[in-house]
């Protein structure tokens, strides 16, 4: 059934996209464009591994263009990842914004959602016919939380974790124009930014008088970090 559906919004799309290309492109200049991260709708069209999908940081982006080919840009998105193990190593590791949680047990589960805004400048360059190539930066924030378990024979663990981080992305993105009104697009982004990071840890022991959820501690950590992310996501891009 979600193969379907997926086929059915990519068939919808292709034939907006497609009933453009057979009009006159009249209006050369469009003042708005909104991007949309289509990577993991098509990761679920086409069955690939949830590890192997490379997402961009923002679910959308909007640019207001001005002269000179320059642009504002305003991103945002809001992302979950859930891992279940049972009976395994259970071994899970969120890479976005440098935020790392990894628990090794017998089993357990993991529930992360992040929150990422982000406002920018970009220019673009025109490269050969279709072809054009932009670049810029942004400055971003980002809010992780993560609320995770670990058991085993002997003891069942809870974390509590939240993060959050600032800073620059400088970025550049390679676009393929279909015709004046839209167009596809993927994006690389360097990320340097400052990063707090706190947690709380509780427990509770089998066979022993420790009351349930006891709290063992909070661990607190900070610093800087650069996070560099590959250009493997794709962006249709309509210009209005």
């Amino acid at each position: 059934m979600k193969k379907v559906i997926v086929l059915l919004l990519m068939t919808g799309s292709s034939l907006i996209v497609f009933s453009q290309v057979t009009q006159t492109d009249t209006v050369k200049k469009h003042d708005n464009t909104l991007n949309i991260d289509i990577t993991y709708l098509m990761s679920q069209f086409f069955n690939f591994n949830n590890s192997q999908v490379t997402l961009d940081p923002y679910m959308l982006i909007y640019k207001r263009h001005f002269k000179n080919n320059l642009a504002l840009r305003v991103g945002a998105s809001v992302y979950q990842n859930e891992i279940n193990e049972k009976g395994n190593v259970f071994d899970s590791t969120h890479t976005s914004y440098s935020t790392t949680v990894t628990r090794d047990t017998t089993g357990g589960n993991f529930v992360g959602l992040s929150y990422t805004c982000g406002i920018g400048l970009e220019k673009q360059i025109k490269l050969y016919k279709k072809w054009s190539f932009e670049f810029g930066f942004d400055i971003f924030g980002t809010a992780f939380r993560d609320k995770s378990s670990t058991y085993s024979s002997s003891r069942n663990d809870r974390y509590d974790d939240f993060n959050y981080s600032v800073g620059i992305a400088p970025l550049a993105s390679l676009i393929f124009n279909i015709n004046s009104f839209v167009s596809i697009s993927t994006s690389t982004y360097l990320q340097i930014a400052y990063q707090e990071l706190s947690s709380k840890i509780y427990y509770d022991m089998h066979g022993s008088s420790y009351s349930s959820g006891k709290h063992l501690g909070k661990y607190t950590d900070k610093g800087y970090f650069i996070n560099y992310i590959y250009p493997l996501s794709l962006k249709v891009n309509i210009r209005f």
